[in-house]
């Protein structure tokens, strides 16, 4: 199986294979509109999701500014559309930046799929920076379900992002 974690931009590029099974996941901020993929049908099937890119402590933090945070049902949906397509040859995943919430669900995806090999590339490449509110609720959900009730996933931790950068010339 391919994963491919995209930004909106590097996605509407992208053409899948002609041959095999191709799924794509779409994540947007609420009020936001998808544009659509201009080889949309290529793939077998879609799933849109809609939250803000925000942690719990965000949305803590801008009360009373009313956010969409990763819920459950995200999770549902999410879980679903997993064992809906367990024999894709290919998933398709993509936020706005390609960075936060479409890493967040790749992490959900190499849970469901007991990969922690992938999970750890995602964390230590480098490129990624994945939503911990998207992975820990699906991780949530996720260990509901017998197959995963014994399986030990830790919180997801990302390392310490500065307030600002000083660059001097």
């Amino acid at each position: 199986m391919k994963v491919h974690i995209f930004s909106q931009d590097a996605c509407l590029r992208y053409q899948p294979d002609a041959q095999g099974k191709t799924v794509l996941i779409r994540v947007k901020d609420p009020n936001d509109d998808f544009p659509l993929h201009p080889h949309q049908d290529r793939f077998s099937d879609t799933l849109h999701l809609a939250f803000h890119d925000l942690t719990q402590d965000d949305a803590d933090r801008m009360f009373p500014i009313q956010v969409n945070l990763f819920q459950d049902f995200h999770a549902q949906a999410l879980l679903t559309f997993f064992q809906t397509h367990q024999d894709a040859d290919t998933f398709v995943i993509h936020c706005h930046a390609g960075v936060s919430r479409s890493a967040a669900v790749g992490i959900c995806l190499a849970r469901f799929l007991r990969q922690p090999d992938f999970e750890s590339h995602i964390l230590t490449c480098g490129n990624y920076l994945p939503n911990p509110t998207v992975v820990d609720r699906f991780t949530s959900v996720l260990t509901q379900l017998p197959l995963y009730q014994s399986m030990d996933f830790s919180p997801l931790t990302l390392p310490d992002i500065p307030d600002h950068v000083e660059i001097k010339w």
